[in-house]
This record gives structure tokens, sequence and C-alpha cells, in this order.
């Protein structure tokens, strides 16, 4: 109950409504925290909300406290933070709770107020660390002795919402600047309009001054500096909507002499709140107890606008918090990212760390993000090692390479590796053939990559893989297949691809899976990120669901192509594969116009081809045309004159082209049609997971798994669900014909989700000893072989 006294819309809305004197507000922040529960927990009854505020209330008068934020940051911190022997930690137990009340409510509040109520030993300085840990000798240890190898963490989103608040309040304008830009989306207005209607970029902007004026009253209350009259006579919250306050016909600005040297870091944020709460541990004046709460409310609305809510799901709603803009003018440098995955001791908590980008389509754009990503990786290096660089401070790439030439990375530092993610995109209108355009991009991204790694190979140390990542309903991983063959051509080493995340149906995105491994040049080492439709047991995937869904005529055929193909060699569900290929046989006559018959076999023969580049000669063209220019493309050009050469294949080759370029079959393609939710059981699709499984294990293909993200996107309510621990093989988890695959553990976006990999660690350990009852030792090696995984499977220089 007491989150929702530090995030709520309604909250915010009536304090920021009331003058600053007004006693006796208990009814109106009842309702409100009301509004704020209810919007979560709509399956509840009224009573159970209703009872926790009376528990509340009753907590309250019985410790002698007055309701409000003084109150709700202690009350969390108590039930949450413990001190451990090197310091503040949350506690194994409440872990996953604390995870989830982090996309809500900034943890660094509740640790000032934890340093005011408990404060460690004196000889122990403390200093704000995000995010905060539990603490079990068994992992520290093992942590300590053989780090974590990061496979899966994307670069941008990695940022915590915290050092992004503190940016936003030093640099008010670019992050205006920043909401405007992406307040032209449709998704930033719906998550705006998710979180709180009224939001608007005046609004935001409003709110930013606000905040910033109330940080600078709090400052001197906090060093204990007698506040001038203009400033004691506030009377309302809106006096502070301007940089500069009317008082008796003069106007006033707020300036104040900083106790810390930068005045928007973490520990000045930290130092202020620390001094405010030991100032009112006996009691708080209402008027500026009520403006740390406004405060503490704008600050954790800002909070939801960059960490994903625990209940908002799905894949569509994590990418509206990719492009709120609000981490852009923080994530312009990279040193940051790379001091939180070092983390807060001598030696670097991670070992190896892959960091994903997302490639330009601009040379200059391209260079000039590889020389942030390299420089931010330098300065690094720099804050834990004592040289003499080539190049003080340096302005190119090769003055980077130059220095980074220098380092023998030993057991101090993260050694980093990059790799380029192309992103998924929707096709577009009155394209040649779908994703054209796509497909055009992709191939000068591709070749600006090429080109640069060239220029200087030194790169290629550091770009070691390519990814395809976004939105997977938005394009499909055959599109990769020819670009992703001649990257192999170029010298890129390894693959990876996001798949099998969020899908329309969990048939859908097995065929997914199973589509990356047949037409992605996907060899032994290689991975696939995520694949929670082969892991998600069907039962969690359904329940939350309605009875129907919709999808597209192409989803629903390709998908019944692909039960026929998978259940035909199963006796006992041979029943299914014909059902499916009797009205996939039918719907194919819808898409393509038939007059003829068409055989389930010939069907299978067209969708083979989508591995085929669209481009190819004989597709989107006639045989027998000019000679394509020799390059690397060349055999991806030439390979639908080849197959025209084989027996059987004139009839698909020719029906794919329609498939492709038919103005009539590609609006068949794109119409909605209605699907029983269950119309295969649960059996036939355990058998489809396991099918695609034992594809994954002979090839020898890792999964990188993130399991918050997994959470926060997929049917999950907790991570003690999560189908990390089906793969593990855990006996109350695993179905009867699982095969054991190889697991990686990644933290995906940890600023987006709220954890990093050490918290991805200490989740899976948690869940093991405490739901599975596993001992610790037990534990440490289910989540150790995982974490060793990603040794085993990083990436390597292959020079």
């Amino acid at each position: 109950m007491e989150r929702f006294l530090l995030n709520s819309t309604v909250l915010l809305d009536r304090l920021s409504n009331v003058s600053l004197d007004e006693v006796l507000l208990d009814d109106r922040v009842e309702s409100s925290v009301f509004l704020a529960q209810y919007e979560q927990t709509r399956s509840l009854p009224d009573h159970v909300a209703k009872s926790a505020w009376s528990s509340l209330e009753q907590q309250l008068k019985q410790r002698n406290m007055k309701l409000g934020p003084v109150a709700a940051l202690r009350l969390i911190a108590e039930k949450f933070v413990k001190n451990e022997k090197d310091g503040p930690r949350t506690d194994l137990a409440l872990f996953s709770e604390w995870q989830t009340l982090m996309s809500r409510v900034s943890c660094l509040p509740v640790m000032a107020c934890h340093q005011v109520i408990n404060p460690g030993p004196a000889n122990q300085e403390y200093r704000f660390h995000w995010p905060l840990y539990p603490y079990h000798p068994t992992v520290e240890d093992y942590i300590t002795r053989e780090r974590l190898h990061e496979t899966h963490q994307h670069l941008n989103g990695s940022t915590s919402a915290e050092e992004c608040w503190l940016d936003a309040l030093s640099h008010p304008e670019v992050t205006v600047r920043d909401f405007e830009k992406g307040w032209v989306s449709q998704e930033m207005k719906q998550l705006c309009g998710q979180i709180d209607s009224s939001l608007t970029p005046k609004t935001f902007k409003a709110r930013l001054q606000v905040a910033n004026n109330i940080r600078e009253i709090l400052c001197r209350v906090a060093q204990g500096v007698e506040l001038p009259e203009w400033m004691a006579s506030l009377q309302h919250p809106q006096q502070l909507a301007d940089s500069t306050i009317l008082h008796q016909g003069k106007e006033y600005g707020l300036a104040t002499v900083w106790p810390t040297d930068h005045k928007y870091s973490q520990e000045s944020e930290f130092c202020w709140l620390t001094g405010v709460l030991e100032k009112w541990r006996y009691g708080a004046p209402e008027g500026l107890e009520r403006l740390l709460w406004i405060y503490l409310l704008i600050q954790n609305q800002y909070l939801t606008l960059l960490v994903q809510r625990d209940d908002f799901f799905g894949f569509d709603q994590f990418q509206k918090y990719t492009m709120t803009e609000l981490r852009e003018e923080t994530e312009k440098s990279y040193l940051s990212r790379f001091k939180h995955a070092h983390g807060a001791g001598v030696y670097s908590q991670v070992r190896y760390l892959e960091g994903r980008f997302a490639p330009k389509s601009d040379p200059s754009k391209m260079q000039k993000l590889l020389f942030s990503v390299l420089r931010g990786y330098w300065e690094y290096l720099k804050c834990h090692m004592t040289m003499d660089w080539e190049h003080s401070q340096p302005l190119s790439i090769t003055q980077v390479l130059d220095n980074l030439e220098q380092v023998k990375l030993g057991s101090i530092c993260a050694e980093l590796a990059l790799v380029p993610h192309f992103i998924k995109k929707k096709p577009k209108k009155d394209e040649v053939y779908p994703y054209a355009l796509l497909f055009k991009d992709l191939k000068n991204q591709a070749a600006i990559l090429m080109d640069i790694l060239n220029h200087e190979p030194r790169l290629t140390r550091w770009i070691r893989g390519v990814d395809a990542a976004a939105n997977e309903m938005h394009a499909p991983p055959e599109l990769f297949g020819p670009l992703f063959r001649v990257l192999a051509k170029s010298g890129i080493a390894h693959f990876t691809y996001h798949v099998g995340e969020d899908f329309p149906h969990l048939i859908s995105g097995i065929r997914s899976i199973d589509d990356a491994l047949r037409f992605l040049p996907l060899r032994n080492g290689d991975r696939l990120g995520h694949c929670t439709a082969i892991g998600i047991t069907p039962g969690i995937w359904k329940r939350s669901l309605p009875l129907s869904l919709s999808m597209t005529k192409e989803t629903r055929l390709l998908d019944l192509v692909f039960i026929w193909r998978e259940l035909r060699s199963h006796p006992e569900l041979l029943r299914y594969a014909s059902d499916a290929a009797i009205e996939a046989v039918h719907l194919a006559h819808e898409v393509f116009s038939l007059e003829e018959e068409i055989s389930i076999t010939t069907l299978d023969q067209v969708f083979e081809l989508r591995g085929v580049l669209a481009e190819s000669e004989g597709l989107l063209d006639e045989l027998g045309g000019p000679l394509k220019p020799k390059s690397l493309w060349l055999e991806e050009y030439e390979r639908a004159r080849e197959l025209a050469k084989k027996v059987g294949m004139k009839r698909p080759l020719k029906l794919y082209e329609q498939w492709l370029t038919s103005d009539n079959v590609r609006k068949q393609r794109a119409e909605y049609v209605e699907v029983a939710l269950e119309y295969l059981p649960d059996e036939a699709l355990v058998s489809l997971q396991q099918a695609a499984m034992a594809k994954m294990a002979d090839r020898n293909v890792a999964i990188e798994c993130p399991p918050t993200s997994n959470t926060r996107i997929s049917q999950y309510r907790d991570v003690n669900e999560h189908h990390i621990f089906r793969w593990m093989g855990l006996p109350s988890e695993a179905i009867e014909g699982d095969i054991p695959m190889s697991i990686c553990l990644g933290s995906d976006d940890p600023g987006i989700f709220a954890a990093d990999l050490k918290s991805e660690f200490y989740h899976l350990f948690a869940v093991l000893t405490r739901k599975f009852g596993l001992s610790p030792a037990e534990a440490l090696r289910k989540v150790a072989e995982v974490n060793e995984n990603g040794r085993v499977y990083r990436f390597h220089d292959v020079r």
C-alpha cells in the first residue's frame, strides 16, 4: 500500500492543486491510493484495498506517525532494506517484490531513509549504488571468484532512471525538447495516456520546474539554512511552476549554495534527502513535507516513463519505453554504463560484457556511434588503470583503438565485445515486395559496417557478431537469412537473433524459432535470444488470454503448414497434422485465389522458398536477364535460378513469386481471421516446443535468457514462474520429453527493467532456494552452470 502513496497520478494532481497549509487530507489521499491500487489489481475485490488501508492507518497510529511521504519511505525501508557486512542490501526473500516496487518507486529516496533510520557502522562510508541487491555469502563468493558473463545487454536502455532524473533536472530545457520529440509518436502518447491522461509536454515541463524548485528549497532545509520570508510564505505548489517566485510585487529566483561539488549527482541527491529526513526524524512541518511529497510523486511519475511498470505486459508495451527519447541526453556518454556493469568493488562483477547497438544508415553516424562507445569504454578502463596513454584525449576511432591496444585486460575490468543489432520494422505500402525498403536499408547498414571494418581492421577485435532485434511481429527471420549469409562471407563469425519473445499465438512463436533455425546461417556455438515460446507452459500462456485470437491469414497459413510438417511424424498427434493440412489447403485457395488443387507438400515447398532472397533472379524478374555484378551477394541473386533447374519446383516458384508481388495475394495475406485459443491440445503444443528444443540442441545453439525482461513481456506474474526452471530440468517444472539445452544469462535492458546481470543471478538463486527448496550449494551449481554457459558461448575473438 505504501508504494501508492509515492506513485499515484490522482494523488499528484490533488496535492498539486491544494494549499500547502491545508490539513485533514486523509480522505483525499485514501481515495487517490485506492484508485492507484485498483488500476493495477482490478481482479481483486474492493475490500482488499480497504483492509490494506485500514491496516496502514492502524500501523501509523500505533507508531505515532503522520500519513505522508516520510512515513511511506520509512515503512518501505524497514520492510525491504537491512544492513549486511558490506552495507545496505535488500532481503533475499523479498527480492522479487522489491524488484516490482522499483518499477514504480525510485530506490534512492528509500535508501536515504534507511541511512537515517538504520545507519551502518560509523567507519563505513556509504554511497548510493543502483540497483540494490540481496546478500548471500555463497553468491558473493562465487561472483568475486568467477564473475558474471553478460551475453544479452542493449547499451541503450541500460541507464538507471535515477541518473536520467537528475540529468533532467540539470538540463530541463533539453529534457522537455526530447519529450516533445518523442511526443510525435503515437506510442509515446499512448504510454503517457496509460500513466497520466493529463501528461503532455506542457504539463511535463511545468512539473520538472516544480520539482527543481522544491529541490532548491529542501536543500536549504537539509543544510539548516533559514528560509527567507518570500520562500517561507509560499502558499500553493503552483507558485513553483515558474523559474521565479513573485512575493509582494518582487520576483525572486531559487538559487541555493549546494553542499556538494556536483549539484545533480546521485551523491548530492542522497545527501540532501538524508539531511531533510534526519531533521524531520521526529516530525516534519506540514507545508515542507507536502513539498517533499509532490517532489517524490513527480520523480516517480518520471520513473514510470523510463521503467516498464509491473502491470504493463508485451513487447509493444516495452517498445513504447524505447521511444520516449528521455534517455537520449544521458546516454550520449557510455562511461556510466560500463561503470555500472563493473559494480562498486575494485574488481568488476562482470567478466565478459557483450553490448548491443543499432547500426546506422549513414557512415558518419556509424563512425560517431562506434567512437562514442569505445571512447566510453576507454574512459572506464582509465578509471581503473594507471598508464601513459598514447592519446590523453582521443578524438577519433583510430586514436581510441591506439589506446585500447595498450591494454592487456586482466582480472580488474570487464572485457567488452560489441554486437550490432539490425532493427526489424513493418513493411511499407506500395513496396515492390514486402520489406523491400527495410531490406534496402539493412543492406546499406551492412555495407557501411563492412566498409568501416575493412578501413579499420582492428575493429574486428571488438565487433564480434550481429543480431536482429525489435518487435519480431514486424519482420520475420527469413528476411535476415541472405543478409547474415553475406555477412558470414565478409568475415562476421557469430550470429544471434531475437525470436520467440512475443507472438500472436504460442504456435506462431514456436514456428518463428523453427524458422530462425531453418533460414538463418546459425553455426555451432551461435545463439538465439529469448525463445520464450519453447519454454512457457501452455497453461501459463493461456490463462490471461481470451478464448479466441486475431491473426493475419499469412500467420495462420504458415502456422498450419508448420503444424503439419512437425506433427505428421507423431502417430498419436497425426490427426492434428491432418486437420492442419486440410485447413492450410483451404486457406491457400483463398489467399492465392487458386482454381486448381494444391497439396500440402507443394505448400510446404512454397514456404521453404522464404529463405531465398526476394530479389533473386526469376522471382522479381525473368530468368536469363542481365547478370548481376560480381559480389558477395551474387550467390543470393542466383539462388532462384538454381532452384528452377530442380524437378518439381516450377509451380512452387511461381506461387512464391505471387506471394511476393501479387497485389491480391498480399491483400489476402494481410487480412485478419479469428483463431480459437486452444485449437491444439497442450500435448501437441508441448510436442512442437520439444521438437524445436531438439533442433537447437542438435545444432549446439544456445539461448540467451533475460528472466526479468521475459517476466515483464510475457504472461508471467513473477520471476518464480519463469521457464528457465523448466529448462534447468527441475523435477516439478520439466515436462517429460524436454531436451536439455544450453542456456546463457542476460539482462537485456537494465534501465528499462531495473535489473542488471547480478540481479538476474540473485533472482534465480532466490527462487531455487525458496520455491524449490534447494540448498545454497545446489542452487549455486544450477545458476553457475547458466553463467558459465555465457563464458563458453560468448562471441570469441576469432582473429
